[in-house]
């Protein structure tokens, strides 16, 4: 091994001196600065090898060429590079060429100590850390003992796979996929229906939220979790402690259906026409009210007009309203008469057709007997297809009509 090495030595030093200057730029590079040791390593374990195969028997023939004082050397040899050799691969490679992505992670801070039954079963020491760098603390809910994670002190943490962490056991994590899926579909239902979810209070959040008692009775999550866990937010309303769902929840995860979507857009959309509306109209209201108080005179006189061009427009609505109504119900009465050619007595005509143009309005019908009748007795009263009488009915003097006229009215 020593010759192997010399004659490496020699070789290194004879073909560094025939480098030429850009060449000695690059053996700057970590890459370049390794190579002369794994170099030297391949040499070394491959003359190892070839000594331990003569010293085992694999070679005999090279062994029995060689003199005595050489076989007694050879046979003795691997027992003492065994001493020397170190255990750990990172101790024998130089640290300037080893990466910081191969180079095992660093020991935990031991915070716990082993009883003298717990020795006899105690874990071996830790053999994938890096004793060489400091200790770093141990995870959180976690005890350390020998450089590893130990145990997790709370019932519903378990270590992870790789030792690095204490995680959810599989019991909380079907009580976190129950609350979550709860509070999910109450969230849903508040946003969806009208009526809102049961229990749902309003808060700071964007979600409603609900008694933690309630979701405490439907699921087995308490609230030392719920405090940790970042898809839920926990706020106390009238000594009550509520939970609900995360804003960063509420804006990443939850999902609500098409329907719902649909009808909370439509619902949105109409608030912002009619707040725009309410927004307007105060507005404009403001600025009526600041030119009432600067210019009363002039506000007052535009009042008054507006208030008598409305009068003058209500009123021309009425008057045609009102002709119309009276052609319409004088050839009703033409229509019953020409159809009819016995007496009619008028009163009994009026009632009837004042029952029939409005069958479930006795407003309608005063507005035809008071309003509309008296012009259709004035207009029949000029026409002479119909024959004007009077007659006693029941006691009392009666207008009666009867149709005089060979043709029906049109």
């Amino acid at each position: 091994v020593k010759t192997s090495s010399k004659l490496f030595e020699n070789e290194t030093a004879s073909g560094t001196n025939n480098i030429e200057d850009d060449s000695a730029k690059e053996e700057s590079s970590p890459a370049k600065r390794g190579r002369p040791y794994l170099t030297g390593i391949f040499i070394a374990l491959g003359t190892a090898g070839l000594i331990f195969a003569i010293s085992t028997g694999k070679l005999n023939f090279v062994k029995e060429m060689l003199p005595e004082e050489v076989t007694s050397f050879v046979d003795t040899l691997p027992k003492e590079l065994a001493k020397k050799l170190p255990k750990n691969l990172n101790d024998f490679v130089p640290k300037s060429i080893v990466s910081e992505e191969t180079r095992a992670p660093p020991c935990y801070v031991d915070d716990y100590e082993f009883n003298e039954e717990e020795e006899k079963i105690k874990p071996k020491a830790a053999d994938v850390c890096d004793k060489t760098l400091p200790r770093i603390p141990c995870p959180e809910h976690g005890l350390c003992a020998e450089g590893a994670l130990h145990i997790c002190l709370d019932a519903n943490y378990t270590p992870s796979v790789d030792g690095t962490a204490c995680v959810w056991d599989e019991k909380a994590e079907k009580s976190f996929a129950q609350t979550e899926a709860l509070l999910t579909n109450w969230t849903i239902q508040n946003y969806c229906k009208l009526s809102g979810a049961k229990f749902a209070h309003k808060s700071d959040t964007k979600a409603a939220v609900f008694p933690l008692s309630k979701v405490e009775n439907e699921t087995e999550v308490v609230q030392e979790m719920i405090s940790e866990s970042y898809n839920f937010v926990l706020v106390e309303i009238n000594d009550e402690m509520m939970i609900g769902l995360s804003d960063t929840y509420v804006d990443t995860k939850l999902v609500l259906p098409t329907s719902c979507w649909i009808t909370l857009a439509m619902l949105q959309t109409v608030s912002h026409f009619i707040g725009s509306a309410l927004q307007a109209l105060v507005s404009t209201a403001g600025l009526v009210l600041e030119f009432t108080y600067a210019y009363p005179i002039v506000a007052l006189c535009t009042l008054l007009f507006i208030m008598v061009a409305l009068y003058i427009r209500r009123r021309r609505k009425g008057q045609r309203e009102l002709a119309k109504n009276i052609v319409i119900v004088r050839d009703m009465a033409f229509q019953r008469m020409s159809s009819d050619t016995s007496a009619h007595v008028v009163l009994h005509l009026r009632d009837a057709i004042a029952m029939e143009m409005h069958p479930m309005s006795r407003k309608g019908r005063s507005y035809i007997i008071l309003k509309v009748w008296p012009r259709v007795v004035a207009d029949i009263r000029q026409d002479n297809r119909v024959l004007k009488t009077n007659r006693q009915i029941g006691g009392k003097p009666r207008d009666v009509w009867q149709w005089a006229a060979s043709t029906p009215a049109k």
